[in-house]
C-alpha cells in the first residue's frame, strides 16, 4: 500500500494518467534472486511487451525505488533501465523523483545515483540473506542437539499448514488450551 501510494502520488504530481489495469504487483518475488524479472512474473512480461514494441509513445514506469526493478546490482538496472527508455518507456523513481526519459541518453548524475542505490540494494539484501541463514542454521543446529538428547522442541513459531497444532498439543499433553498461559509457545 505504501509502494502504491507513492507512485501514485508522483503520477498525480506529474499530471500523468494511470491505467488501473496496468499497475504491476508482483508480491512474493524476489529482485534480490532475480525471480521478479523471470518468466511467471509481471515485471518480465511488461519487459516482454516493451521488447514487443507495444509502448512507443509516451508509456510511463512508475517504480517506488530503483531497487524495484533489480537488486542484484547496477550491472542489472542500468542496462534494464536503458533498454527501457531506448525502447520509448520513460522510467520513474518516485522515492527520489528520479525521471529517466524515454528516447533520452541517461544523465552522469542519474547513473551515479542508480549506481549507488542498486549497489546498497543489492548490499542490504545480501546482509540480510546472509543474517537469516545464519538464524535459520542455529535454529537447525538447536534443534539437532535437543532430538540428540531425546527431546523433540520446535525452535520456530512455523509450523507446516499440515500439522494442527492444538490437536497434537492437547493430545500429547492432554493440555485444554483454555487453561494455557498466553506466554505458552504450544499455544500462540
Amino acid at each position: 500500500a505504501r509502494q502504491l501510494k507513492l507512485c501514485r502520488d508522483m503520477i498525480a504530481d506529474e499530471k500523468w494518467h494511470l491505467s488501473e489495469d496496468r499497475v504491476l504487483i508482483d508480491q512474493g518475488l524476489s529482485a534480490f534472486s532475480g525471480a521478479n524479472r523471470a518468466a511467471g512474473g509481471l515485471l518480465h512480461q511488461f519487459e516482454q511487451e516493451v521488447e514487443a514494441g507495444q509502448y512507443r509513445n509516451g508509456h510511463v514506469l512508475v517504480v517506488e525505488h530503483i531497487d524495484r526493478i533489480s537488486r542484484q546490482g547496477h550491472d542489472e538496472v542500468l542496462p534494464w533501465v536503458k533498454k527501457m527508455t531506448q525502447a520509448g518507456v520513460t522510467v520513474a523513481v518516485a522515492a527520489t523523483r528520479r525521471i529517466y526519459q524515454a528516447y533520452e541518453r541517461v544523465e552522469l548524475g542519474a547513473v551515479i545515483e542508480a549506481v549507488v542505490a542498486a549497489e546498497l540494494a543489492r548490499q542490504e539484501s545480501e546482509n540480510k540473506s546472509k543474517r537469516l541463514k545464519s538464524a535459520q542454521n542455529d535454529r537447525i543446529k538447536a534443534a539437532q542437539e535437543s532430538a540428540a538428547d531425546g527431546q523433540h522442541i520446535s525452535y520456530t513459531r512455523t509450523v507446516p499448514g499440515w500439522i494442527d497444532v492444538e490437536r497434537i498439543c492437547q493430545t500429547a499433553f492432554k493440555r485444554d488450551p483454555r487453561s494455557a498461559s498466553k506466554r505458552d509457545p504450544l499455544f500462540r
